[in-house]
């Protein structure tokens, strides 16, 4: 959620002008406020190091009810499984299968 206004060169008061952008992109139920940009830095993180406490409140609630409906969507999900979770960029879903079968074998 980062935006052009952060840089010293535009005017006004960043930080309201934060609270103005985080809300309009919350108001997108689609939008995930745990996304990481290239340097693994979360929109809280950037707010929190910017000072921009008011919008940091917004985000944190907004984790907050994103982890609530993704953690009952997952529960809801009869595909679902934990280890998939768990292997993400370690193992694939195939790996795990012929883990699980190796180990049933021995």
């Amino acid at each position: 959620m980062g935006c052009c206004f952060l840089r010293k060169t535009v005017e006004g008061d960043h930080a309201k002008i934060s609270v103005e952008c985080v809300r309009e992109l919350l108001k997108e139920s689609r939008t995930d406020p745990t996304v990481a940009n290239d340097f693994g830095e979360t929109a809280l993180d950037l707010a929190k190091s910017r000072g921009y406490e008011e919008s940091a409140k917004l985000v944190e609630a907004a984790v907050k009810e994103w982890s609530k409906r993704t953690d009952a969507y997952k529960q809801r999900s009869s595909s679902y499984a934990p280890e998939e979770d768990a292997a993400v960029g370690k193992k694939s879903k195939a790996e795990i299968e012929m883990d699980e079968t190796e180990q049933s074998n021995s």
